[in-house]
């Protein structure tokens, strides 16, 4: 954003026809104000309860990834951006599918494209890990065990880069309680913290790492 980026959000899930979804819609607008979103776009996707998840029962999700993947790639020629940025296509973050297949669809668009000078994407960059910071954060999350046998991984893909956030840290917080009703799973993954103690947050957490596909 202070070299004039503009950012665009695809939400593929929460469907606004349950009351949970509402309430995590309105979340997610917070949030995208404060993180200075341009455009946020939710296609509104069916997404699966955990019991779902972690018993693989995500049929929607397997069998209409050509739709979501046009979807994905319809949004890319409108917005034409530089660079997207998604969860990896290891195990999908902290272990959930939806975040997996989605960015492993993103990622076929992008290698299928990239020779196409009309194609504007010039690289991806997938949210990650180092092994430390992995194990101390998803080795009791039961979806990361789990997402990791099911798809014979050995865990998330080693980061390329890693940005310093110290200094974005404020405004990290600010989008992060936007997300009242996922409070428990935010302090379980530490992306947020009380006020009296950001400072000390802000350099423990101090960077995010990413895997970029080129």
């Amino acid at each position: 954003k202070e070299k004039g980026a503009t950012i665009h959000l695809l939400t593929l899930g929460h469907n606004p026809e349950t009351e949970i979804n509402e309430t995590r819609i309105e979340e997610l607008k917070c949030a995208a104000t404060k993180i200075g979103v341009e455009k946020l776009e939710i296609a509104g996707l069916a997404i699966n309860k955990w019991d779902d998840i972690m018993q693989d029962n995500i049929t929607f999700w397997y069998e209409h990834q050509d739709s979501i993947k046009t979807i994905i790639k319809n949004k890319i020629i409108a917005y034409k951006p530089h660079i997207l940025i998604t969860y990896d296509t290891e195990i999908g973050g902290y272990g959930h599918p939806e975040h997996r297949i989605s960015a492993q669809l993103t990622k076929d668009i992008f290698i299928e494209n990239k020779q196409d000078s009309t194609f504007t994407t010039e690289r991806i960059y997938q949210f990650t890990l180092p092994d430390k910071l992995e194990t101390f954060m998803l080795s009791n999350i039961p979806a990361y065990e789990y997402s990791m046998k099911l798809t014979g991984s050995n865990g998330l893909p080693k980061p390329d880069v890693a940005i310093d956030i110290v200094k974005y840290w404020k405004i990290k917080n600010e989008v992060a309680l936007c997300h009242k009703s996922q409070f428990r799973t935010l302090h379980k993954f530490h992306m947020v913290a009380n006020q009296n103690e950001l400072k000390a947050h802000s350099k423990a957490f101090n960077k995010e790492y990413y895997t970029i596909i080129e």
